[in-house]
């Protein structure tokens, strides 16, 4: 079960985190801290597995920021603001696969298309 640790902040690990979390060291049970934030600029800390799914990860995020009204419901991708680029994460992929580190800075964006009306 999920425990708050502080504003944003959900515990999911089991033991404190090692030197190795997040450099691909700290093997698969591995837990370290991301940052998540939506275009607007809101943002949450969360603490995660080198195992969890991108796909499991943006879930959580997208309804914890619609539970706070700070996103609309919708379709969204992550993407690692430290590449400098929008690719979306591979959904299916592992944090550890698809090469997130503790610290990074995951935005979520909309994948619906933006229609101008």
């Amino acid at each position: 079960m999920n425990e708050p640790i502080g504003p944003g902040v959900t515990d999911r690990a089991t033991s404190p985190v090692g030197p190795a979390a997040g450099h691909h060291g700290g093997g698969r049970d591995a837990t370290f801290t991301v940052t998540i934030r939506t275009l607007a600029g809101h943002s949450t800390h969360e603490r995660v597995h080198a195992a969890d799914t991108v796909a499991a990860l943006t879930t959580r995020a997208v309804s914890y920021f619609v539970a706070r009204h700070e996103l609309t419901v919708g379709d969204y991708a992550l993407t690692v603001a430290r590449l400098g680029t929008t690719a979306n994460l591979d959904p299916t992929g592992t944090l550890a696969e698809v090469g997130v580190r503790a610290g990074d800075v995951l935005v979520l964006i909309n994948r619906a298309p933006q229609v101008d009306g």
